[in-house]
């Protein structure tokens, strides 16, 4: 679930537009040959995006995915096992947190992504710091049971000193007590922003088996008692009107 959420919307649709095809269409995809980087790429193909969230929002269990459905990795690893890409070092694995920031460069659609994934512990604060300056945009994570959270205020004051814009992706949606409603009331209430649904779910908790895309208002949904690991959904249209008037009532 995506939301934009900063105060300039023109600046935010920019980088959204960037971010957004490197999250979603890798669904898409599913290629099962070795993938490398133009390390060559024209600078206006060359993307710094970075992650930065409250400890265990899933900031590298994200990236982990996104690694995967664009085909730099073929096995998914978790960071309760110790065997993600991201956290490389011994006390990272040990401890099940990012100490320090890492990045990666992975191509998508023709253009070159260099991920940035940050620590979401306040002891290490300053390694989001570091990693701002040099970000065209900003992926916020929220555990969408728990809302904004005491790092989550951190980061936020962090990329507005440097004018980052920010989406903001809204995780663990099949987690119980996952609420969009009091996400949305409390980013307006603590982050002081107005959000911009992108995404409007389909199911709650562990029902929750796709979304709605506002922009283009398609439906993409999955089999909840399959794992593909999100590879295979079904994508519908025409679900404009009931949705219009769902969210307006």
């Amino acid at each position: 679930m995506y939301f934009l959420a900063k105060k300039h919307v023109s600046v935010i649709l920019r980088s959204a537009h960037r971010v957004l095809r490197t999250r979603f269409r890798t669904f898409e995809t599913g290629s099962e040959s070795p993938v490398k980087c133009n390390l060559d790429a024209s600078t206006k193909k060359i993307r710094n995006i970075g992650i930065a969230a409250h400890i265990d929002a899933g900031k590298t269990t994200t990236t982990e995915r996104m690694l995967f459905y664009s085909g730099v990795i073929h096995s998914l690893g978790e960071v309760h096992k110790g065997d993600t890409v991201m956290d490389y070092m011994d006390q990272e694995r040990a401890r099940g947190i990012t100490i320090a920031s890492a990045s990666i460069t992975f191509p998508w659609m023709g253009h070159q992504l260099n991920l940035i994934d940050t620590p979401g512990h306040v002891d290490f604060t300053l390694e989001v710091e570091k990693a701002l300056r040099v970000l065209d945009g900003a992926i916020t994570i929220l555990d969408a049971s728990a809302g904004v959270e005491a790092q989550t205020l951190t980061v936020w004051r962090q990329a507005e000193k440097h004018k980052v814009p920010i989406i903001v992706y809204l995780n663990k949606m099949d987690k119980n007590g996952a609420n969009v409603k009091e996400c949305l009331a409390q980013m307006e209430r603590k982050l002081h922003c107005i959000p911009i649904l992108i995404h409007y779910p389909v199911g709650e908790g562990r029902g929750f088996r796709g979304f709605v895309d506002l922009v283009s208002f398609t439906l993409k949904e999955w089999d909840i008692k399959k794992n593909s690991f999100g590879k295979v959904f079904q994508i519908r249209s025409g679900v404009a009107l009931h949705f219009k008037l769902k969210l307006n009532s």
